[in-house]
């Protein structure tokens, strides 16, 4: 079930909303030039609360999403990207989406007191945090990164592909380098799709800078893609006839006739490659399952999935998988968040659970009791193995290798 716009409106009047500690940009490996961080807002009512940072300085873009535990976006703030809204209007670069119940988070507006551009990758924080605007342009220069070289202006080839792209396509100098083509076409949230022309040598490049993963990413939870999300990517690339390089999608073009065609081509893939956020909203219980699933095939191992036990309480639960080795029979409870605020309540239904079907180790002799800790996500501390290490093995998914000796009684 959505959050409706009357708990929003409570949650961005509560003023004990704050982020302890630093907020540290990192590079997202293999993606681009994109930087991100993710960090926990902390409320006295206790929300799930998460602020995400995006920062793409090659295609001049920056932003903050708000996101609740329902897993939608209630407040969003981004710089150096147009938005369509759904009646149809356009809002320019910087603007904010704030959840409605009509539109969700697809309408925008044009806030008029946040000043931050998007080489400003600490303006905009608090707007977002409290859901107003705000006047902040950063903090200590010590703190803001370099955004780079300073941009290329090449007007000629500009001036070229406004004669060659339909009138809806707008072209204009990129924020580094070559030229920037704002699309007609949208991502799922009306966002416009921008592609980059560059030139390299006698060829050229047309690419979307990484925008197109980063747009899903960083509406996630946390993680990465499955492997079968993985392959839907691969497969829009092929269909498109493009290439999907270090996480951006380019084309190159030997010759001007071209470069029209690869720009709505790899404007159509960026879109397409969007479209998997309905398969992947976060990496959640049900993605890393997904994961776990396509594992588990590859092994011979006897494998049933929610397995109905009774407990000594006469409580039902439903453990994730029953698995059987030659060694001996394994009972598994998947553990998965993508929040720091949801890790104790999963941990102690793991808790729970184990306590409440510990006869049935009486009853089976040899069977085994395995938490599978998802530390893809950088959420669990130490404390949260050792409330169940007493009564259960200890699995991380980040250590396949280990998980599989476990099964076999290693």
């Amino acid at each position: 079930m959505s959050i409706s716009e009357l708990e929003v409106a409570v949650i961005l009047a509560e003023q004990s909303k704050r982020i302890e500690g630093d907020i540290v940009w990192r590079d997202r490996p293999g993606r681009s030039t994109i930087k991100e961080f993710r960090v926990d807002v902390e409320s006295e009512p206790g929300w799930e609360l998460i602020i995400d940072g995006f920062w793409n300085p090659e295609s001049g873009k920056l932003g903050y999403t708000l996101v609740h535990e329902k897993q939608e976006r209630i407040v969003g703030l981004d710089l150096g990207v147009g938005h369509n809204n759904p009646k149809g209007d356009r809002v320019g670069d910087t603007h904010k989406h704030l959840w409605t119940d009509e539109d969700a988070d697809k309408d925008a507006y044009e806030p008029s007191d946040i000043t931050a551009d998007w080489d400003e990758p600490f303006g905009g924080v608090g707007a977002v945090l409290r859901g107003d605007g705000d006047q902040a342009r950063g903090g200590d220069a010590s703190a803001r990164m370099a955004a780079g070289a300073d941009p290329m202006t090449p007007e000629l080839l500009c001036d070229w592909l406004r004669l060659s792209l339909p009138a809806l396509y707008e072209c204009s100098p990129a924020p580094q380098e070559g030229v920037r083509v704002r699309t007609p076409l949208m991502y799922p949230d009306g966002d416009l799709v921008d592609v980059f022309v560059l030139e390299r040598g006698e060829e050229r490049v047309v690419t979307d800078h990484g925008d197109a993963l980063g747009w899903v990413t960083r509406r996630a939870a946390g993680g990465e893609l499955s492997e079968g999300q993985q392959a839907i990517v691969r497969d829009v690339c092929r269909t498109q006839g493009v290439e999907l390089h270090r996480g951006r999608l380019l084309r190159r073009c030997a010759g001007d006739a071209s470069v029209a065609e690869a720009v709505e081509r790899v404007a159509l893939a960026a879109v397409r490659v969007s479209d998997i956020l309905y398969t992947f909203r976060a990496r959640t219980r049900r993605s890393v399952g997904d994961e776990v699933n396509e594992w588990l095939q590859t092994r011979e191992l006897g494998v049933e999935q929610r397995v109905k036990r009774r407990g000594h309480s006469n409580r039902e639960w439903t453990v994730d998988y029953r698995i059987r080795s030659e060694a001996r029979t394994s009972m598994v409870l998947l553990l998965s968040t993508g929040t720091r605020g949801a890790v104790r309540r999963i941990v102690e239904h793991a808790l729970a659970g184990w306590v409440d079907l510990r006869h049935l180790r009486n009853a089976e002799a040899g069977l085994a009791f395995v938490s599978l800790f998802d530390d893809t996500v950088d959420v669990w501390r130490e404390e949260d193995f050792g409330l169940v290490e007493g009564f259960s093995e200890i699995a991380r998914w980040s250590r396949p290798e280990q998980f599989e000796e476990i099964l076999h009684g290693g």
